[in-house]
C-alpha cells in the first residue's frame, strides 16, 4: 500500500521547526525594528536545517528538498520574513550547484550575498563586458557580494550600490534597490540556463507562503469564534462559515502534514 504520511524522521523535522517557528513569532516585531539577533541566527545554525537541502560537495546534508519544505512550512507559520532571513544563504548556495569545483570551493564559506533574476531585462551588458541596470528589490542586509543571473549565466559583482528599502512587511531580512554600472569580477555559466536554481527559489516561496496561509487561517479563524455580532459568534453566520470552509480546505491541501 502507498502511503503519503511522513516518517518518523521527517515528523521530527516538523515538529523541531514547528517549536523554532514559535520563537520566531514571538520575537518579530522586535527583530523587525533592530535585526535578527546573533544567538537566534547560532541556534538555528545548530538545527542544521538551513543546509538540509543542499548537496554535500557544497557545504551541505544532502537530504533533499522535501526535509527543507517540511521546514520553511512551519518557520513560516512563525515568521516568514525571519524564515527568509536565515535562509537566504541557504539558497544562494543552489546557484553554485552546477558551477565548476573551483568556483564551489570560493563561495564555499562566503556570506552576504545575494542575487537577483534578471527575468524583465533591467541590466544591459556592453561591449565591452561591463554590465549596467538597477534592481528595485533584493533581499539581504550588508550585501558585500551580488550575483546577477541573467541570459544563463551568473555575473558577480562586489563593485555596486545598494541602498535600503522600506521592506513592506519583510524588514527582518531587508529589501534593497542595487544598481550596478561596472564589470563583472567573475562569470560563469549555468548549464541549464538556470532552470534548476530558478525551481529551487520558487519552491522555497511557495513552502514560505504555505507557512504564511496556515497562520492567517488560524488566526482569522480564531478571531471569528471570538468576535460576536447580532447575537452569535461570527464563525456561526452562513456566510462566514463558507468562507472559512473554503479556507480550510485551502489550508489542507497546500500544506504537508
Amino acid at each position: 500500500m502507498i502511503s503519503f504520511a511522513i516518517d518518523e524522521e521527517e515528523k521530527m523535522i516538523k515538529d523541531t521547526a514547528e517549536s523554532f517557528g514559535k520563537v520566531l513569532r514571538e520575537g518579530m516585531r522586535k527583530w523587525e525594528k533592530e535585526g535578527v539577533p546573533y544567538e537566534i541566527i547560532s541556534k538555528y545554525e545548530e538545527t542544521g536545517f538551513g543546509m538540509i537541502d543542499v548537496p554535500e560537495d557544497i557545504g551541505g546534508s544532502g537530504l533533499g528538498f522535501f526535509k527543507k519544505v517540511l521546514t520553511l512550512e512551519n518557520l513560516a507559520y512563525g515568521c516568514a520574513g525571519t524564515t527568509l532571513y536565515l535562509e537566504l544563504p541557504s539558497l544562494i548556495k543552489h546557484i553554485f550547484v552546477q558551477a565548476d569545483h573551483q568556483i564551489k570551493q570560493k563561495y564555499k564559506d562566503e556570506k552576504n550575498l545575494s542575487f537577483f533574476i534578471d527575468f524583465d531585462s533591467v541590466f544591459e551588458i556592453k561591449e565591452d563586458g561591463s554590465v549596467s541596470g538597477k534592481a528595485n528589490a533584493v533581499l539581504g542586509k550588508n550585501i558585500r557580494t551580488f550575483l546577477l543571473l541573467k541570459d544563463g549565466k551568473v555575473f558577480v559583482f562586489d563593485d555596486f550600490q545598494s541602498i535600503p528599502k522600506k521592506p513592506l512587511a519583510l524588514d527582518a531580512v531587508g529589501v534593497n534597490e542595487v544598481e550596478v554600472n561596472s564589470k563583472p569580477q567573475e562569470v560563469f555559466e549555468l548549464k541549464d540556463q538556470g532552470k534548476y536554481f530558478i525551481s529551487v527559489v520558487r519552491l522555497y516561496l511557495s513552502a514560505i507562503q504555505s507557512g504564511i496561509i496556515r497562520a492567517s487561517f488560524d488566526y482569522s479563524s480564531k478571531y471569528a469564534m471570538e468576535r460576536v455580532a447580532f447575537g452569535k459568534k461570527i464563525a456561526h453566520h452562513q456566510g462566514m462559515a463558507f468562507i472559512l470552509s473554503d479556507f480550510s480546505i485551502a489550508v489542507s491541501a497546500c500544506l504537508v502534514t
